[in-house]
């Protein structure tokens, strides 16, 4: 689950929860924003009580997941007014934006989402040409590179239990309201359980197991209702979920990258560009006695190798030395 909700939340079980891969943490932020501190009891004092809902409760269709997404858009946009206010509730739903946006990125990059990673490995090929002509500046580029793509979460303030409680019922009422949800409708889908958000977890992170951890909480006609919106949802609700389109990237890069990786790297020197295409060329050739010497661990046939590259990378040496004579 993604985000603060006025409903109090119970311990999760177990059998409920499907493992998710760690990009996809976004629950372990709500559970931050509505679990109490020590030491602080939330002020009751004008909280209205929940409602009495009976087996009438909103049943989950695919109009009623895209009436949830338009839930999730409305509250990311209340969430947006929220950091712009003054003090600590500004600062707390700013960094809780932050960490969001953070998630997101993260995800984008793991995939490999054009235009961001498409624009981070053209930066990267560009700072590593320059390393290879022996820049030192660049080495600190691409360490800055790379926590730019893979920065680390800041910290949720620890002390606005009252302010957040009263910005996380904001929240829901807006959320309510955008999809058009009873209360009734609203504890079901968003409270505790939350059934969209168990359904999406458990058929982003196994989906055969679906039906039989979902027992009790969602029917298997609304497992499949919600399977047609699973990306919009799962991004929406901060699961990193891959799909189709995807692992078709990701293994076209894959091609990509691996010819990239045997073209040498050319710095505009003359002996480097030398020496990088003689190796890049003698790797090719004996990829097959490189990869079988590996994984014997032969460290005497890994050594004998090594001494041939250097001395295919010598006669880059000689042919320049025969040049200066001619």
């Amino acid at each position: 689950m993604r985000r603060p909700c006025l409903i109090p939340m119970l311990v999760l079980l177990s059998w409920l929860i499907a493992p998710t891969r760690a990009a996809a943490q976004l629950g372990a932020i709500k559970k931050k924003a509505t679990e109490q501190l020590p030491g602080q009891q939330p002020k009751p004092t004008g909280v209205k009580p929940a409602p009495k809902c009976d087996a009438s409760t909103i049943v989950i269709t695919t109009d009623v997941a895209d009436r949830y997404l338009k839930s999730l858009a409305a509250g990311d946009a209340e969430l947006a007014k929220l950091a712009k206010e003054p003090g600590e509730v500004g600062h707390y739903y700013t960094v809780y934006n932050q960490r969001q946006v953070i998630q997101r990125q993260k995800e984008d990059h793991r995939l490999h989402r054009r235009p961001a990673w498409e624009s981070y490995h053209q930066r990267r090929k560009a700072i590593y040409q320059r390393l290879m002509k022996g820049d030192m500046k660049a080495q600190a580029e691409l360490e800055a590179l790379e926590q730019e793509v893979n920065p680390t979460l800041p910290s949720l303030p620890e002390n606005a239990w009252e302010s957040t409680r009263q910005g996380n019922a904001r929240m829901d009422s807006v959320m309510l309201k955008a999809g058009g949800f009873s209360e009734c409708d609203w504890k079901r889908i968003a409270g505790d359980p939350p059934t969209i958000s168990y359904i999406v977890s458990n058929l982003v992170s196994n989906r055969a197991a679906a039906a039989d951890n979902l027992k009790g909480v969602a029917t298997a006609a609304e497992i499949k209702a919600v399977d047609p919106r699973l990306p919009e949802l799962a991004r929406a609700l901060g699961y990193d979920y891959e799909t189709a389109a995807d692992r078709a990237q990701l293994a076209a890069d894959s091609v990509m990258l691996e010819k990239e990786a045997k073209q040498p790297v050319l710095t505009g020197d003359p002996m480097t560009d030398c020496v990088n295409k003689a190796s890049a060329e003698f790797m090719e050739k004996h990829k097959a006695e490189f990869e079988a010497a590996s994984k014997k661990s032969d460290q005497t046939e890994l050594m004998r190798l090594a001494q041939l590259q250097s001395k295919e990378a010598a006669k880059c040496s000689k042919a320049a030395s025969d040049d200066d004579d001619d």
